[in-house]
């Protein structure tokens, strides 16, 4: 993941924050939220919907558009 090794964390520890298995302690959290233009509080309210933050960690990535749009279609189905 191009955003963990932005903010300094191995990929397994990304993988365990977006999967809600581990969270990131306060200073990873401010690095989490500025590369992706958020404020904090954006990611630590309880009403945010976790899709829009998993949709703006895919447009940061290097996938392809066509691996992103297909993302995008996935997740979309989970709305349904």
């Amino acid at each position: 993941m191009e955003l963990a090794a932005r903010i300094g964390v191995t990929r397994a520890a990304m993988s365990r924050y977006l999967s809600g298995d581990r969270e990131p302690r306060f200073a990873t959290l401010l690095r989490i939220a500025e590369e992706l233009e958020v404020h904090v509080d954006e990611l630590l309210r309880t009403d945010a919907v976790p899709d829009e933050v998993l949709l703006r960690l895919i447009a940061r990535t290097t996938f392809s558009e066509e691996t992103k749009s297909r993302i995008r279609d996935e997740i979309g189905k989970g709305e349904s």
